[in-house]
């Protein structure tokens, strides 16, 4: 099949055209001179094979380069297959979207069609493709030379159509397979696991009274609520206490200093060392949760407790230079923990920098297109202003040529 033959208006674009030139560019995306061609094309402009936008913008320029548009008759719709748009080398906007659409499957990238109104919002009148770029839907229109990847025209009304969980992977026959499984599925949920559980609901219902099914429902609604009230009422009270147990806390280290810093890690060491606090302190309860500083306190009074002990029961030199080297290791793990919080702070920094670059690149990547968008409107606007002064001179001259053959006419014996 070259050409599939169609009808017009917008119902026959949406029910009609876009899944026909969808089917064509998918079947197409399978074809090794369309694979051939997109990857010859992409590696030909040095683009990255790991970037869809890149890939998306350099097909977009060798179509839009090396082929030319052609309307279809006044009175069809004519749609040809990518092979045969690439064999023939013109088409109308229909046939420039079946062959991008297919390059851009063929190479791995994620596509939907586009169908717009520009004049009447009852009449769709112009298709294009959109690649997504892993951050946003980009338009490629290469049915009009002048255009820019991301440039598309204003339109009035706007009709997306891509089949429902696409994947550029997996389509096809597959998909036949996938939709029969999720039918399967959808049939015995409602035949089997739905009727099954009206049946015992029904059977139910006939073989215990309706007063004693009633108050068994009652009741069992009032057990439930109340194991929820309870439950609430149990957990606003840790809450509270949990931020009594901080303010009392906050209270020592302000009025008592340091030592009421000692205190608090104190207490909270001793706290982790009972199972019951332990647990809770694991679940809600997480006053008695110990940050990194109070460890590195803990650690040192516990080696400084040691040490001391280790210089009274063994008298000497040698207690003295391990107490000393306890002492030094302890300082070195406590820079150690120091250096490596100093590190991951420092990691999530540039993680926050390199997200605050990313979508600074987004912002100025969507600010040049839109530059590009406007250089393109106001070419065509040019464009447009010369060819109405040109006609402007052909009118006058008209008119002068006119004015000439009535004087000579009247002018004449």
């Amino acid at each position: 099949m070259q050409i599939v033959k169609m009808p017009r208006g917008s119902k026959a674009v949406t029910d009609f055209t876009l899944p026909t030139i969808w089917k064509l560019a998918f079947m197409a995306s399978y074809m090794p001179d369309i694979v051939r061609l997109s990857r010859k094309i992409i590696l030909g402009a040095n683009s990255s094979i790991y970037r869809s936008e890149e890939k998306a913008n350099a097909l977009f320029n060798y179509v839009k380069n090396n082929f030319d548009f052609f309307p279809d008759p006044s009175t069809v719709e004519y749609i040809k297959r990518p092979d045969h748009f690439l064999r023939d080398g013109f088409g109308d906007c229909d046939d420039f979207l079946a062959i991008l659409a297919s390059l851009n499957m063929a190479c791995g990238n994620k596509c939907r069609l586009v169908a717009i109104a520009m004049n009447d919002e009852r009449r769709l009148n112009h298709v294009y493709l959109e690649v997504w770029t892993g951050k946003f839907w980009k338009a490629y229109d290469a049915s009009l030379r002048l255009a820019t990847p991301g440039w598309h025209y204003n339109h009035l009304k706007k009709v997306v159509f891509s089949p429902k969980n696409y994947d550029p992977f997996v389509g096809g026959f597959f998909d036949s397979i996938f939709d029969e499984i999720k039918r399967f599925a959808r049939n015995l949920e409602k035949q089997v696991i739905r009727k099954t559980f009206r049946e015992l609901k029904r059977f139910g219902r006939k073989a215990v009274p309706s007063k004693i099914y009633e108050e068994l429902k009652r009741f069992e609604s009032s057990v439930r609520n109340e194991i929820k009230r309870v439950a609430r009422n149990i957990r606003d009270e840790i809450e509270r206490l949990n931020e009594r147990i901080k303010k009392e806390f906050a209270r020592w280290e302000r009025e008592l200093g340091m030592f009421g810093k000692f205190l608090v890690v104190g207490i909270k060491g001793l706290a982790l060392s009972s199972p019951l606090t332990f647990a809770l302190s694991v679940g809600s309860l997480d006053a008695f949760k110990m940050s990194t500083d109070e460890f590195l306190i803990l650690a040192k009074l516990g080696l400084t407790i040691a040490s001391i002990v280790l210089s009274i029961v063994s008298a000497g030199a040698t207690s003295a230079l391990v107490a000393g080297s306890i002492m030094e290791l302890a300082n070195a793990a406590v820079s150690v923990v120091q250096v490596t919080r100093a590190i991951d702070e420092r990691k999530e920094i540039i993680k926050d920098l390199k997200r605050l670059k990313a979508v600074a690149d987004v912002e100025i990547r969507a600010k040049r297109e839109t530059i590009k968008q406007l250089e393109s409107q106001i070419i065509l606007a040019e464009r447009i202003k010369q060819k109405k002064i040109d006609y402007q001179k052909r009118i006058e001259l008209m008119k002068l040529n006119h004015q000439k053959k009535i004087q000579s006419i009247i002018g004449a014996p």
